[in-house]
């Protein structure tokens, strides 16, 4: 059995991390970091979850490789939207104004996630791609991100390098994710930095309140685009779906465009 198989009982901490959770990850080289992301994300996939890995001193081919030892079917998730694998600094420079709108991007992610019928989003990247003058603007965002998920089906999985890191990093960082992640013995375990806001537990959300969701999602993507599910600005493109697909899920659902903008 390979070391990272989301099936070792030394990484069941990774296995059903609810949404809203924001975990960080110290991470001794590139090693060790898939040997907490390769788990992470296996598990995503196998609850249905759109998955987004994004890298900086591992390539996108030795991360799709990595993945592929717990994924035989990598390419197909790659293909079908599934999982993602990008460039991190490419990612964020791309991101609706950079550092300031990747909060926007990644809820645009959930949303178009949700409406294709995935059970939330699940996201993955480094910081060691982030130059010293940025890294306070890092640091805002990840307290951006971490207000942002609140009990939404997103979950975040961070990685800081212990090469880069000093104890001001290490300590900012326990204070902008609800949970560390550590390896003691061999074994992962997901550690509180901090209480949950008023004592509360995570949201467990029935199917049928995620079927509501998705229904109030493009009921509000078609009344954005006046009705219109085809071309530039139609419902589709807000949904980032097919315009196909979206037809399909709107009869599934019993929706008719004229319905809502009537």
């Amino acid at each position: 059995m390979s070391a990272h198989t989301p099936r070792d009982p030394g990484l069941e901490a990774l296995r059903d991390m609810p949404g809203g959770m924001h975990v960080c990850h110290f991470y001794d080289g590139p090693a060790e970091l898939l040997a907490a992301v390769v788990p992470f994300i296996a598990a995503g996939v196998a609850r249905r979850e759109a998955c987004v890995v994004l890298v900086a001193e591992l390539t996108l081919e030795a991360t799709r490789q990595a993945l592929g030892r717990e994924l035989p079917d990598v390419d197909r998730c790659l293909e079908d939207g599934t999982l993602e694998i990008a460039a991190a600094e490419g990612w964020y420079r791309r991101a609706n104004g950079g550092l300031a709108g990747a909060c926007d991007a990644w809820s645009a992610r959930l949303a178009a996630a949700l409406a294709r019928g995935r059970r939330g989003l699940r996201l993955t990247g480094t910081t060691s791609w982030v130059p010293a003058t940025e890294r306070r603007s890092f640091c805002a965002y990840e307290h951006a991100l971490d207000r942002a998920l609140g009990e939404r089906p997103m979950t975040a999985l961070c990685g800081y390098p212990l090469a880069t890191c000093g104890p001001a990093e290490i300590l900012e960082a326990g204070e902008s994710h609800r949970l560390a992640l550590v390896r003691r013995d061999g074994v992962w375990e997901a550690v509180r930095t901090r209480p949950e806001p008023n004592g509360g537990t995570p949201e467990v959300v029935p199917e049928g309140e995620w079927r509501r969701r998705e229904r109030g999602n493009i009921i509000a993507a078609l009344r954005r685009s006046g009705g219109r599910v085809y071309g530039a600005g139609g419902a589709a493109e807000l949904l980032d779906l097919k315009p196909s697909t979206l037809q399909s899920r709107m009869r599934a659902l019993k929706l008719r465009a004229t319905d809502i903008v009537t």
